[in-house]
C-alpha cells in the first residue's frame, strides 16, 4: 500500500498474504484508519491482466483490464477471441476515471472470490 508521494506504508507479511491484508481492512480499528487516511493505491502482483469471469447472461463474460497496476475499464463480451486479442478487447472497454478505490475493490474481490481466468501480459 502506498502514500500519496509514492513511500510504502504498509507491506504484509505471514504465510498467506491474502488473510493478512484482508484482517488489516475487515477490522475497523485505528491502525486501519490511519491507513485509509494515508493510503494512495494499491499494486498487483502483475503489472497488466485481464481478469475473465461470468457475465450477465449465459454465455458472456465479464473482462476487467489492468495495465501498468492500474484499473483501465471494463466490459462484456461473447466471444473467446474478442478476449484474447488485447486490441479488440480495448475497443469494447468501458474506460472509468482512474480512481485508486477501483483498484482496493478490486484487490478486495480477488482475495475473497475466485475468477474464471486472469490473462497475464
Amino acid at each position: 500500500f502506498h502514500r500519496f508521494n509514492g513511500d510504502i506504508i504498509y507491506i504484509g507479511k505471514g504465510k498467506n498474504i491474502q488473510k493478512v491484508v484482508n484482517q488489516v481492512f475487515l477490522s475497523y480499528s485505528n491502525r486501519t484508519r490511519a491507513l485509509l487516511k494515508e493510503m494512495d493505491s494499491v499494486t498487483f502482483n502483475h503489472e497488466n491482466m485481464i481478469l475473465v469471469d461470468k457475465g450477465r447472461i449465459t454465455g458472456e463474460k465479464s473482462v476487467i483490464l489492468i495495465e501498468n497496476n492500474q484499473y483501465q475499464g471494463y466490459a462484456y463480451a461473447e466471444l473467446q477471441h474478442q478476449i484474447n486479442n488485447l486490441d479488440i478487447l480495448k475497443t469494447l472497454i468501458n474506460n472509468t476515471d482512474n480512481d485508486p478505490k477501483h483498484n482496493m475493490v478490486i484487490k478486495k474481490y480477488l482475495s475473497a472470490n475466485k475468477v474464471e481466468k486472469i490473462i497475464r501480459f
